[in-house]
């Protein structure tokens, strides 16, 4: 089983036509696997050309914690704590929260 694992091949995201460079606020939501950043969102992170200034995250755990993808974006630049929320269908009026 485990060999079959490892061949399985990274899909790369098609690119993304999207101007970010004029808008004043950019969120990004992702689940926490694992404590760590989904991989899709992995890869819209090195894909597009984020200002670490304007870009804001919206983390959903399932109950685990997120200190490792905290300090995952912490490397990668984005200083700002990001709103995290356990349950997003339940609690919408938290995720407003980071657009105020």
């Amino acid at each position: 089983m485990a060999g079959a694992l490892c061949k399985i091949r990274e899909k790369k995201i098609k690119p993304i036509n999207v101007q970010i460079n004029e808008d004043d606020l950019v969120v990004i939501g992702s689940p926490v696997w694992n404590d760590r950043l989904s991989t899709p969102i992995n890869s819209v992170i090195d894909a597009l050309p984020l200002n670490k200034e304007t870009t804001k995250f919206v983390l959903y755990p399932a109950g685990q914690t997120t200190n490792k993808s905290l300090v995952q974006l912490n490397k990668l630049g984005f200083k700002e704590e990001p709103l995290v929320i356990s349950n997003p269908l339940k609690n919408q009026e938290k995720a407003k929260e980071i657009i105020k």
